[in-house]
């Protein structure tokens, strides 16, 4: 079971949905230390940025079963750029933030 399509491709997803949604949050909270006059305002909005990601996470798991994807290799490969790039931008907050100290 943990080696089919029907298992890694719904979970690839919802861990990429998830890993964006942190850069974006952490984006978002980087944002609320640094301009303190708009704190409050992005610190709600990091927050709700959770409840679409629930949503996703709920509905993507739900329909796995029923989705068809033509070729998973090419879809898995897409998702992995995607991690790649995630993990780049990732690196980047970290080394723009280690710059800033």
């Amino acid at each position: 079971m943990w080696r089919t399509s029907l298992f890694i491709h719904p979970n690839t997803a919802i861990s990429l949905m998830w890993g964006w949604l942190f850069l974006i949050m952490a984006a978002f909270g980087t944002g609320a230390i640094l301009l303190p006059h708009l704190e409050i305002v992005l610190t709600v909005i990091r927050y709700l940025l959770l409840a679409p990601a629930f949503v996703f996470t709920f509905a993507y798991q739900k329909g796995a079963d029923n989705r068809r994807i033509a070729n998973v290799d090419r879809a898995l490969a897409r998702m992995r750029t995607w991690a790649v790039v995630g993990l780049a931008v990732a690196g980047g907050m970290i080394l723009m933030i280690r710059l800033a100290l």
